[in-house]
């Protein structure tokens, strides 16, 4: 079985995945740095006191959302033309 694809769509689609590879390995990145921290309740309550903890949480937020928001906004639909198929909403 051989997967047929647009040979027109093939650039964009690398493109946009090749983004969403090096923006998983920064949120991993942020991911290890963060969890290697005893997180607990109070380590939660004195966030506020700590803006190195912070500014760990702040770039793990950040990074989950934008790869988040590319592989919806830009890979999912650029793989579905890659294949021939309607970009659609997730929802749909």
């Amino acid at each position: 079985m051989s997967l047929k694809y647009l040979p027109e769509h093939a650039q964009p689609a690398l493109l946009a995945l090749d983004l969403a590879i090096k923006q998983a390995k920064h949120l991993r990145y942020s991911q290890t740095t963060l969890f290697a921290l005893p997180i607990d309740l109070a380590w939660v309550q004195n966030l506020g006191e700590q803006p190195e903890w912070a500014e760990k949480v702040e770039a793990f937020v950040s990074r989950f959302g934008r790869l988040q928001d590319h592989l919806g906004e830009k890979l999912l639909p650029r793989m579905a033309a890659l294949v021939g198929e309607n970009s659609k909403t997730l929802l749909d």
